[in-house]
């Protein structure tokens, strides 16, 4: 599992689909245990990171009750919660996607799952946004920046930044609307995505750095 998710991070979505594959027979062999889940939300995982929202959002959905009827108050149900957010703000369903990621970071503060709450914030800043929210996505990105100053974990601290781009370039910023500020975040997750050879996602945000630069 480790080795599928450090595929992941590097952008090699073959090689984790196949890591994810490889440990069938030991997932089905013991369909409750937390390595069977998270293979299960791993799968969504490669597929949101693909593009292919449906698909990872059918199998998040697949694996819902699942994880719900094993471990309720466990951060697996914290993740699937916030990854069907994801999914629906993909989808273009904000308000869904908005209570979603409250819902989230419910269950994160009830468990004390900081690094998950910290992941949940970008989700609801984007939802809150695409709402018409600019001042609450303002204070929702904030909330993110502080715990990620603390947490320190490059690949989610790199899309944070990836999203506040997004938002400060974007149309739903209202009054923060700021391109310069926003070519500034992409440099940001740049930076954390080439310490750890992310090259998927550095790749994207230098092409939304250069797309924003050139408006």
């Amino acid at each position: 599992l480790t080795e599928s998710l450090a595929h992941l991070h590097l952008g090699d979505f073959e090689s984790a689909q196949a890591c994810l594959e490889s440990l069938a027979d030991l997932a089905e062999a013991d369909p409750a245990s937390r390595a069977s889940l998270l293979r299960a939300e791993y799968l969504g995982d490669v597929a949101l990171e693909r593009g292919e929202v449906q698909r990872a959002h059918d199998l998040y959905t697949a694996l819902w009750p699942r994880a719900l009827a094993l471990v309720p108050h466990g951060d697996i149900v914290a993740e699937l919660r916030r990854r069907l957010a994801e999914c629906r703000l993909a989808f273009g369903d904000a308000g869904a996607a908005h209570a979603g990621a409250r819902e989230a970071i419910a269950h994160c503060l009830a468990i004390g799952d900081r690094y998950e709450e910290a992941c949940t914030y970008r989700t609801l800043a984007l939802a809150a946004a695409a709402l018409g929210h600019a001042d609450e996505a303002r204070r929702h990105f904030d909330h993110a920046f502080a715990l990620f100053d603390d947490i320190e974990t490059p690949y989610e601290w790199g899309k944070l930044w990836q999203a506040h781009g997004d938002w400060l370039g974007g149309p739903h910023a209202g009054p923060h609307h700021d391109p310069v500020a926003a070519q500034a975040s992409y440099r940001a997750a740049m930076d954390h995505f080439e310490h750890i050879g992310a090259r998927h996602r550095f790749e994207v945000a230098r092409t939304r750095l250069v797309a924003t630069a050139e408006r």
